[in-house]
């Protein structure tokens, strides 16, 4: 079994999850960052994102795309574009201030009123027991003009579930595909949880960032060991005391 010492980046928790059959291809395809690798992944899937390996909030995130014009970076609401990929790689670096980062799949999410959303899913189990459950849920919206979700950096706002999907741009939005939806996003987290616990076997609460894109795809984006609680405690107060409850 893995120690407590076991890296905690983006990129190991990455590896663990994308090494599951069953999870492989909810897991968007990612790559340490490199000047090569951002060339590669531009050419697969000609938008990606690029964000630190550590660290959370979304903090340093940026969309890059290839475009007429060159390499276009979109990072927090100002826009750039380079005419070479040398160019665009010195301005993604020296944003980054050394830090490590990796290169991610964009995976284009669902959307109310034209900002993408994704979902916070908290799953837990008790201290002596290995069955983990989902004990909370709720979307983040992005705020006018942003790419990323996180509420506070964006001035985003919090739903709850089912409304945001019900509210959302899904392709045929209906009540049973809602459902089915649902299910996924429990059956992938709590999978994800379960496989991150053998190599990291001190966790009891992981909160997922899980995506749902137009076609109703669930993608995990990342996986967090210590999620914040302050969206649940002011969206859903009963969520918020279940999600305390077990991590007593």
């Amino acid at each position: 079994m893995a120690k407590r010492g076991r890296s905690r980046s983006k990129w190991s928790k990455y590896r663990i999850v994308r090494g599951v059959r069953s999870l492989r291809s909810h897991v968007p395809k990612s790559k340490p960052y490199s000047k090569s690798n951002l060339k590669s992944m531009l050419a697969r899937y000609g938008k990606v994102i690029v964000k630190p390996a550590h660290g959370s909030g979304g903090k340093g995130v940026m969309r890059v795309r290839s475009s007429s014009g060159g390499i276009e970076i979109r990072y927090k609401r100002n826009r750039k574009t380079y005419s070479s990929r040398s160019e665009a790689n010195r301005y993604i670096r020296r944003k980054s201030k050394g830090k490590e980062l990796l290169v991610q799949r964009y995976i284009r999410l669902a959307r109310i009123g034209g900002r993408p959303f994704d979902l916070r899913v908290m799953v837990q189990r008790r201290k002596n027991s290995s069955k983990w459950k989902v004990t909370g849920k709720l979307a983040k919206v992005a705020g006018k003009g942003y790419i990323i979700t996180n509420v506070q950096r964006s001035q985003g706002k919090v739903m709850g579930v089912k409304s945001a999907l019900r509210a959302s741009d899904l392709r045929r939005n209906s009540a049973s595909r809602r459902r089915r939806i649902l299910k996924e996003v429990d059956r992938v987290s709590r999978v994800g949880a379960k496989t991150l616990r053998r190599h990291y076997r001190y966790i009891h609460t992981v909160g997922m960032d899980i995506g749902v894109d137009r076609d109703g795809k669930v993608w995990m984006i990342e996986p967090n060991f210590k999620p914040s609680l302050s969206l649940f405690k002011k969206l859903n107060k009963k969520a918020y005391r279940n999600i305390v409850k077990y991590r007593k």
